[in-house]
């Protein structure tokens, strides 16, 4: 009897837990560019993507770059 409910109770935890954390987007990768040659690259692992977005900014304002960004995901 006692087995039955610590196998159950358990279960039921371990099943509650997701089985990748990190699933889901893992952030962004941000390239700046400045006639065609790569001035820096900075990946971005957050779910805020505020930063990679104020870092794009940053290289097209102040490097007088282009910025180009992709999404990566995180896999563990």
């Amino acid at each position: 009897m006692i087995k039955t409910l610590i196998f159950a109770l358990t279960t039921a935890v371990v099943s509650t837990i997701p089985a990748k954390a990190l699933a889901g987007p893992g952030g962004l990768e941000v390239f700046c560019h400045k006639n065609g040659v790569l001035l820096w690259h900075e990946q971005f692992y957050t779910f805020d993507d505020d930063f990679a977005y104020r870092a794009a900014a940053y290289c097209e304002r102040v490097e007088g770059g282009k910025a180009t960004m992709r999404q990566i995901r995180r896999y563990r």
